[in-house]
């Protein structure tokens, strides 16, 4: 049953409230298994794509209470914040960012919330429209429609295993599409900064030069 406007502000507030509570509450019990997180994150994904925010927002709050010491570090780095629930009268669209913003602020939530294959698929089959349907010239806006949906992933799926990919593709594109170096250069240099040790590092190194030093 999917929930009223006012019913899904009230959850995500009740949520966000016991977040904070659970902070200062002795957690003795012991630790679920981080396969127990990933069928969590999975079934709050589902429910998200039922616009079920109740039971979203309840598997949710189970990983949060779960993976309370997590929570704690962060809030030492200042750098990692939780957003702010949304008012009373924010809008559907907002209380769905609100979700997705989770992801980015919790690193141990990221590719779970949400659906980063998804929108890996999305982005992916605009680029491949442009190598192989359209002309040279009609390639170019969808190469950018492109780029801006791969840095949705990134933005919105930091710690998602698509995330290092997406970036590459962004760099990618630049550099051997839309023939601009210095844009290409920007982007090599935020995956070598966001993504070190990921697979597409060296490439990166290989295009700015890094790797000589």
């Amino acid at each position: 049953m999917k929930l009223s406007i006012p019913g899904i502000t009230s959850l995500i507030l009740t949520a966000c409230l016991a977040a904070t509570l659970w902070a200062a509450e002795d957690t003795t019990s012991a630790n679920l298994s981080k396969d127990s997180v990933e069928i969590r994150l999975d079934n709050a994904n589902q429910s998200l794509k039922e616009q079920n925010y109740d039971q979203a927002i309840s598997e949710l709050i189970k990983v949060i209470k779960q993976q309370q010491e997590t929570i704690d570090a962060l809030k030492k780095d200042r750098s990692v914040m939780t957003p702010p629930a949304p008012g009373p009268n924010a809008t559907q669209e907002e209380k769905e960012n609100f979700l997705k913003q989770i992801s980015k602020s919790l690193p141990f939530i990221g590719g779970g919330l949400g659906d980063a294959e998804e929108q890996w698929k999305k982005a992916y089959q605009l680029q491949h429209q442009a190598i192989f349907d359209l002309s040279r010239k009609a390639a170019i806006p969808v190469f950018e429609e492109a780029i801006k949906e791969f840095r949705v992933l990134v933005d919105y799926y930091p710690h998602s295993k698509r995330a290092p990919q997406s970036q590459r593709q962004i760099a990618w594109i630049y550099q051997t599409q839309l023939k601009d170096e210095g844009k290409a250069l920007v982007e090599w240099k935020k995956l070598i900064d966001l993504y070190p040790n990921s697979t597409y590092a060296s490439e990166a190194h290989s295009f700015t030069g890094e790797y000589r030093r």
